[in-house]
């Protein structure tokens, strides 16, 4: 496999690139993957259409009267409605409505232009054959040699004994070879019969008839193939194929070969309707898993569904179904529909409603539990259905602003509790803003009631729970100006205090469908619950003090740096706990925050988690964070991170996070990433891989990837390689989209 892999690189490093030199390339400007830009040129206007006179330049004329025959020699230049033509000698036959061009022949319409040996063009129609022609397809740079060339009109033209490529004039790389190709811009199609593809001048294939698009259009055909390998699945090779079914769906068929487990059939059909209903079903299936032992087929499968249906400007409907047959389907196959480290596959069905005095959710919700270290009794509830009304008033009468959020869940699970839950928090809050701070304070009410099934004899069915919540939150704003680097910029001092009160009301005998514990930050401190989810309400009465210290740019008012700084201090313990042990500190840990803007697509950030209370005063979290972000997919992201709660797991516990995607050369691209793990001195994924390609006419990407299931399992490794063809279509990209899920920042270029 890595020998096909070299030979394949070496096969197309052995393109050479040659500036153009015929004068068919004369005056062209920038090129591109999807147009030619064609520098205007006064000495030859494409001309009007309307304008039937007919204007020739010539060193020497004769005139034939009887015959009504003209004769321009010697640097001969016509301009007709929208053709322009040189040669070394023009015959214009007035009578037949003719010209002959003859020697050095030169002619140019919009998208089209060529050199001949000879030519005839009807005045009239503007019909032209030329014969020995060397030819350009301006809207997709497309060229080669015909030797004839019939123009029927402006999109359409016939071309015998051809060979036609998008490569640059110079490089063959890949090349088609046919006894005609008819070209029709009105359907942006190419149609080649008798056709043979070449690739490094050696003949790979050979086809009756062959069809290609001209521009950006959708149509059927093969897509880039894809060669790779890894331990999981030994040699593993794609080849999809498009198939354009209509102008509002379309279907991709991928059929993709496994040394170690045989033959996969993979699809992706996607949808769009004129009533706003649009969708996409991947699938994944394959009859028999060789690398599973067994007398009788062992079929496996992966799908995916996504759909959503704007019912109206009030209303919409979305779809989501993920599904595999089995846990261990996602190790066993690489590059599959959904990404490794996934615990959970989710399936939901929204109804919304949105207006303009609140919001309506409507869900069916399951999960199918993958991770195989999480037990079955430990997997998500399924909610069928939840009921979520939630509507937000701002500025009523006396400036109050009012919220409500109601909803009504069932909840159904196999091995824990289940039932109903109908949760009500009504609030109030005056919100009084000015330029130099505010003040809101703040009123909720807490209520929660529940109607259970699959209790203890001793078990409450219909327990229910009511409190309320106060808060207060204020800040101010100084500013002053200072210089920063020898700009004037604007800094602020912000202290902020927010004070929460929620009284204790024990809540064991509740149960706990969807809360847990919300992990600590600085913008956690200011939330009016320590828990996330609904059935714990975190009993508080603590005072939260922080500062926020800003520069911003004195003219367009960008913030250049941030730092801020914040602690929680408790005035009783905090009995309502998810673990059944009280919270007895006087105070929270610390939190911090850094963000700057360092110039050039430069920016870092840092966050802190400090614990006072520790013997040393020890760092609990620390992530710090150093990224890039450039024009034409440059990318630098560097981390650090460290968890002092997870050294006993040893499960990101500190690691260091690299990835990166450079363009070296418009032609050459680097990419990697690498996740080390500092604790056990270990790395769980590096992946490295470059592109290469020359321009509209082809590219190569390889990928190399090694990582861990988990610390205890071996190594694991895979390759892949993809050949592009530029200019013979291209749709999905699964080595894009994995650059895309691995490298922070990276998009996915529109040309592919």
């Amino acid at each position: 496999m890595q020998k096909l892999a070299i030979g394949c690189l070496y096969f197309l490093s052995l393109t050479a690139w040659a500036e153009p030199i015929s004068r068919v390339d004369r005056d062209l400007g920038e090129q591109r993957c999807d147009v030619v830009v064609v520098r205007p040129d006064p000495a030859h206007p494409i001309g009007n259409t309307e304008d039937r006179r007919l204007f020739i330049e010539a060193d020497n004329s004769e005139l034939e009267r009887e015959s009504e025959q003209s004769h321009y020699i010697g640097n001969v230049e016509l301009h007709y409605k929208r053709t322009y033509l040189e040669a070394d000698r023009i015959d214009h036959l007035s009578q037949q409505n003719r010209i002959n061009a003859t020697g050095n022949v030169y002619i140019s319409k919009p998208g089209f232009r060529a050199t001949s040996d000879h030519l005839q063009m009807d005045t009239q129609s503007e019909q032209a054959q030329l014969d020995q022609a060397e030819y350009r397809l301006l809207k997709k740079y497309a060229r080669g040699h015909a030797e004839k060339i019939r123009i029927i009109d402006d999109n359409y033209s016939v071309y015998d004994q051809i060979s036609y490529t998008t490569c640059k004039p110079g490089s063959d790389a890949w090349l088609i070879e046919a006894d005609e190709l008819q070209i029709d811009e009105n359907i942006g199609l190419g149609r080649a019969y008798h056709a043979t593809f070449y690739v490094q001048n050696l003949p790979v294939l050979y086809t009756p008839y062959i069809s290609f698009p001209i521009d950006d259009r959708r149509m059927s055909g093969f897509l880039s193939p894809t060669i790779g390998g890894s331990d999981a699945t030994g040699s593993d090779n794609s080849l999809s194929y498009y198939l354009n079914l209509a102008p509002n769906y379309d279907l991709i068929l991928t059929p993709r070969h496994m040394e170690k487990r045989g033959l996969m059939l993979g699809s992706e059909f996607r949808y769009l309707s004129r009533y706003r209903h649009r969708g996409s079903i991947k699938s994944e299936y394959i009859y028999d898993d060789q690398g599973r032992e067994s007398d009788e087929p062992i079929e496996r499968y992966a799908l995916s569904y996504r759909n959503h249906w704007q019912l109206s400007s009030n209303w919409d409907n979305n779809l989501f179904y993920d599904g595999i047959s089995d846990k261990t389907y996602l190790d066993d196959f690489e590059n599959s529909l959904f990404a490794r480290s996934t615990r959970y596959l989710e399936r939901r069905a929204d109804l919304n409603y949105r207006g303009a005095y609140g919001n309506l959710l409507v869900r069916a919700q399951s999960y199918q539990t993958i991770d195989r270290s999480i037990a079955s009794s430990s997997s998500p509830y399924t909610r069928l259905p939840q009921l979520l009304w939630t509507t937000d008033q701002h500025d009523r009468s006396l400036g109050l602003h009012y919220e409500l959020t109601a909803e009504l869940t069932h909840f159904q699970h196999d091995e824990r509790i289940q039932g109903q839950r109908l949760i009500l928090k009504p609030s109030v809050s005056l919100p009084l803003r000015r330029s130099y701070g505010h003040l809101t304070p703040k009123l909720s009410i807490n209520y929660n009631d529940y109607l259970l099934e699959q209790l203890s004899s001793d078990q409450d069915r219909s327990p229910s729970l009511i409190l309320p919540t106060a808060s207060l939150d204020s800040g101010l704003v100084f500013e002053r100006e200072i210089g920063w680097f020898g700009s004037k910029t604007t800094q602020t001092l912000e202290p902020r205090l927010f004070y929460l009160y929620t009284p204790y009301e024990e809540q064991d005998e509740t149960p706990n469908f969807d809360s847990a514990e919300l992990g600590f930050s600085f913008a956690n401190l200011f939330r009016d619950n320590r828990f996330s989810g609904n059935d714990r309400i975190g009993d508080a009465n603590q005072l939260t003090t922080a500062l926020t210290s800003r520069i911003l740019d004195a003219k367009s008012g960008r913030e250049l740096l941030r730092g801020s700084i914040g602690q929680t201090h408790y005035f009783r313990d905090r009995k309502v706990q998810l673990s059944g042990t009280v919270d007895e500190l006087r105070s929270s840990s610390i939190a911090a925050e850094l963000s700057a803007s360092l110039g050039a697509g430069w920016r870092t950030s840092l966050n802190l988690q400090w614990d006072p209370h520790a013997e040393k005063k020890e760092l609990i979290q620390n992530k710090a964070r150093l990224y890039y972000r450039g024009g034409n997919n440059k990318l630098i992201n560097l981390s650090y991170s460290y968890n002092r709660d997870t050294i006993s797991t040893g499960l990101g516990a500190e690691d260091v996070d690299l990835s990166f995607h450079w363009p070296l050369h418009p032609h050459f691209k680097i990419m990697g990433g690498w996740d080390y793990s500092l604790y056990h001195e270990e790395s769980f994924e590096r992946f490295a891989g470059f592109e290469y390609g020359g321009g509209c006419c082809w590219v190569v990407r390889t990928l190399y990837r090694e990582y861990l299931q988990d610390i205890e399992s071996e190594r694991s490794s895979s390759f892949m390689i993809q050949i592009e063809l530029r200019g013979l279509g291209m749709v999905g990209n699964p080595m894009l989209t994995f650059l895309k899920d691995n490298i922070s920042g990276f998009i996915v270029p529109e040309a592919q």
